[in-house]
């Protein structure tokens, strides 16, 4: 049997190689050439060198090129690296070349091992492509070249406007505690650092925010809010830390994060355990499925209108209103789960379960029925309160006031109410005089509960009167407000001591009669208003563009989130900190920079 071939040691270099056939190869860095075919060359396995000078693509463009001059037979390839120092035109496009590269994968997601797949590609199409390195030297030196010129731009965007610091911390696969700190300016949000904490408190909290804000160059006078969820730390390192260092800032205390907790209520209740079960159960028993997707759909396609029939929401603790929508999923679709389930060959405890719910004579038409159209009919409001929160590209501030009082009052008036929906007051009548006494109990219970969870938070939000303030920068509300006299919105701070000129802007302001304002998107286009009356107002025009964009959530540091775990999944555990870091922010802020 013929020996094995043995590997080089892995400490081989591309100068090694190059100096055993000084002929035929050269190095250029860490990157292997052949003189002759001018690209590059692996050069882990001396026999792959070999049998490629013994090529006949090589042997005859060697023949061709001794038939030509000299000066023509000394051109040679260079890598990029040495290159970007050397002035040329054509090594400056080699480099452009590489970063775009770099800079179109981390845009599109696309992991850089994925280059070899893609070489063949490149090397027909792109006149460089025999210059691209292989993925570890893009991953390790041109990532992070890529990333100082991406920190450079996103600097220089943020340095000297006014900016919104949004901060939240989770649990990334390697368990270990990761923050990210993201930084908005007037309705743009930018990741700024990822932080990886040793662990998790308000000392912790707030030094990881200062570094971010230091090391963008930010003024800390113009840090004028901190966003971040209600956990005890957070309060305290804003209250005993952040609020010193940041003279101008509001803490704003996620709102999308207390609806969530609202839901969370109606969710866990104890009286809709059995809703809680059968969406649970719905979830398992399609997880992994296929084959039982495609037959349920082909089942419910019997019944159903088209655009009804499609597969079950699945419900994610991390998603708000996943859970809401697969409720409202079930209830339209319940009525054919017995005869599908069934049917179904492989049961399993998911099966039965589900089976059981809803062929059990009295759990179905005394729980499962009503119950899932109570939250059906009922917690739309939630629904929609919470996606409104989540629309961070248009300026909330002067609208979140009106949101959270419009939905502490529907929670305050579901405490008194006896009839809940067309649907599950049509349910409940079929029930007993008891039964729908104890169920209109539960319903009203389920609402209290939630307006006290609300109230308390409401109540004791920092930052709730300043957007009960800045309603004023909606002209459309001025007629409703209370009083417009500039004391009483000292709340924003610009406000709490008017210059002369200011008072005067405002006076004029306030007292425009409302037809006179512009009409149509002009008004109702509140960055475009008052872009328009800067003319006019620039004083208070100026004041009121930061305040339109006071953030009300930290929904952009949790799809963040989303991105940082997509990037560092279980296939790519081996990505460093600062690598997962780079791609992360590169990945998240997009081409800032205008390389495309």
């Amino acid at each position: 049997m013929a020996e094995k071939r043995k590997r080089p040691p892995s400490n081989v270099t591309a100068s090694q190689r190059a100096r055993q056939f000084p002929e035929e190869l050269y190095a250029d860095g860490d990157i292997l050439f052949c003189k002759t075919c001018v690209h590059s060359l692996d050069f882990a396995r001396i026999d792959t060198i070999k049998d490629h000078l013994k090529s006949k693509k090589h042997t005859s463009r060697k023949q061709a090129k001794k038939a030509k001059s000299a000066a023509t037979a000394k051109v040679r390839q260079t890598t990029l690296s040495t290159a970007f120092g050397s002035g040329s035109k054509s090594k400056t496009m080699r480099e452009d070349f590489i970063l775009d590269f770099v800079k179109m994968c981390t845009m599109a997601d696309i992991p850089l091992e994925k280059r070899e797949k893609m070489l063949p590609f490149i090397k027909k199409h792109c006149s460089q492509g025999g210059a691209l390195p292989e993925s570890n030297t893009l991953r390790e030196v041109y990532v992070p070249r890529l990333y100082l010129k991406h920190f450079d731009t996103l600097k220089e965007l943020v340095q000297d406007a006014p900016a919104s610091v949004i901060a939240d911390e989770t649990t990334d696969i390697r368990d270990k505690s990761i923050l990210n700190v993201v930084v908005g300016v007037r309705g743009q949000y930018y990741l700024l650092d990822v932080i990886t904490l040793k662990a998790c408190n308000h000392a912790t909290f707030s030094e990881a925010v200062i570094k971010a804000v230091t090391g963008a160059g930010i003024s800390f006078e113009n840090i004028m809010a901190v966003v971040s969820d209600s956990a005890a730390y957070c309060k305290k390192a804003f209250r005993d830390v952040l609020a010193r260092v940041f003279p101008s800032a509001v803490h704003v205390l996620c709102l999308a994060h207390i609806i969530n907790l609202i839901g969370d209520i109606f969710q866990k209740w104890k009286e809709f355990g059995r809703i809680a079960t059968l969406v649970s159960m719905i979830k398992s028993a399609f997880f992994k499925k296929p084959g039982r997707k495609n037959r349920y759909l082909e089942y419910i396609a019997q019944y159903l209108p088209k655009e009804q029939v499609k597969l079950p929401p699945v419900p994610v603790s991390t998603r708000w209103n996943t859970w809401f929508a697969a409720v409202i999923y079930h209830a339209s679709h319940v009525h054919l789960y017995e005869g599908f389930f069934k049917a179904e060959a492989s049961k399993g405890m998911a099966v039965e379960t589900i089976i059981e719910l809803v062929t059990h004579p009295t759990i179905y038409k005394d729980e499962i029925l009503p119950y899932i159209y109570f939250i059906t009919e009922n917690c739309s409001r939630i629904m929609h309160s919470l996606t409104a929160l989540e629309a961070t590209r248009d300026p909330l501030a002067v609208k979140v006031f009106n949101t959270m009082e419009n939905l502490r009052s529907y929670l305050a008036a579901g405490t008194e109410r006896e009839e809940f929906g067309t649907e599950t007051d049509r349910l409940m009548s079929q029930l007993t005089h008891d039964k729908q006494g104890k169920m209109i109990k539960t319903f009203q219970d389920v609402f209290r509960a939630g307006l006290t969870k609300l109230t308390g938070h409401l109540d004791n939000h920092p930052a709730l009167q300043y957007y009960r303030a800045a309603r004023v920068f909606d002209p459309q509300q001025l007629p409703s407000l209370p009083s417009l006299s500039l004391a009483n919105f000292s709340d924003i701070p610009q406000l709490r001591e008017p210059s002369p000129a200011l008072t005067e802007e405002w006076q004029m302001y306030t007292n425009t009669p409302s037809e006179e304002f512009p009409a149509g998107d002009q008004v109702t286009n509140l960055p475009k208003f008052w872009q328009s009356m800067k003319c006019r107002f620039p004083l208070l025009a100026n004041i009121a563009a930061d305040a339109l964009w006071m953030p009300v959530a930290s929904v952009d540091v949790e799809r963040s989130f989303s991105l940082y775990k997509h990037i560092l999944n279980d296939r790519r555990e081996s990505l460093s900190q600062e690598n997962t870091k780079q791609l992360l922010m590169l990945y998240y802020n997009g081409d800032i920079e205008g390389r495309f």
